[in-house]
């Protein structure tokens, strides 16, 4: 039997991953990629798995419980969790690597961001569902509310940054 570590919660964090500093919010037009709105993003030096979606869970959390929500929806939860592991995967699979991951709560969504050294754009093939694999970024473009490809000036790399509503309600996802 593999047992595993009780799971930390926020005031145990290793320092890279407690909340930033306080800043004063920065207008969205005038904000990088990178950068959260409110300065209370989670900001993870390359984490496992394991600790991204445990840091996804706790933003949406805390997030719930400073806006007065009595509980976040589980499958808003588990949504969050499937995207954050979608992007990590990716990123480490096909996109030469990870490279950064930031997580923060903005407009009643949490925002995942996952930087990669790819400049590849990702793709959903036509499969069949009897076909392993493929089916990632349909998927993390199904349950979110919007998704960005940022692709950096220096040309190493991109960020792809999706936005998973933490109330019940959902919208359909658009274009991008």
């Amino acid at each position: 039997m593999v047992s595993f570590p009780e799971p930390t919660y926020a005031g145990d964090l290793p320092q890279a991953h407690r909340p930033t500093a306080r800043r004063p919010p920065i207008p969205a037009d005038r904000r990088d990629h990178d950068e959260a709105p409110d300065g209370m993003a989670w900001r993870a030096d390359l984490p496992s798995g394991a600790q991204a979606r445990h840091l996804v869970r706790t933003v949406m959390l805390e997030h719930a419980a400073s806006s007065g929500m009595a509980e976040v929806p589980q499958e808003r939860l588990t949504d969050a969790q499937l995207v954050c592991s979608e992007l990590l995967s990716n990123a480490r699979r096909h996109g030469g690597g990870l490279t950064s991951v930031r997580i923060w709560a903005e407009d009643g969504h949490v925002v995942i961001a996952v930087g990669d050294e790819s400049r590849t754009l990702p793709l959903s093939p036509d499969r069949t569902a009897a076909e392993p694999g493929g089916f990632g970024w349909a998927l993390v473009r199904r349950v979110t509310t919007r998704t960005a490809i940022h692709l950096r000036a220096d040309g190493q790399g991109k960020t792809i940054t999706a936005h998973v509503p933490i109330s019940a309600s959902r919208r359909t996802p658009g274009p991008g």
